[in-house]
């Protein structure tokens, strides 16, 4: 899951990618085969990853961070003006309304 808040999803400066080059997030687009739900101010980016796929990536203005797929959770806040949130976890997701 990865949460971007409205100042983010205009911001061309944040890159999300995979390690086997599946792009998320870049230029303020999000990939077209990633669902995505409002909450709020910001958006929910919901996708299953490819057994692969190691590492996230993420680019945000000029620091670069890597989230590793071998732990059991990965977790990235970034609290600056901006926020971006991004959590991986290698549990079966669980649904609430």
């Amino acid at each position: 899951m990865i949460q971007l808040y409205d100042n983010d999803i205009n911001n061309e400066k944040i890159s999300i990618k995979t390690n086997d080059n599946m792009i998320i997030f870049q230029g303020s687009k999000i990939n077209e085969s990633i669902n995505t739900k409002i909450s709020g101010n910001s958006k929910v980016l919901e996708f299953a990853l490819n057994e692969n796929v190691k590492f996230i990536y993420v680019k945000y203005e000029r620091e670069r961070y890597k989230l590793s797929m071998n732990k059991k959770y990965s977790i990235l806040f970034i609290g600056m003006r901006n926020t971006l949130d991004v959590l991986y976890t290698n549990r079966e997701p669980i649904y609430t309304d």
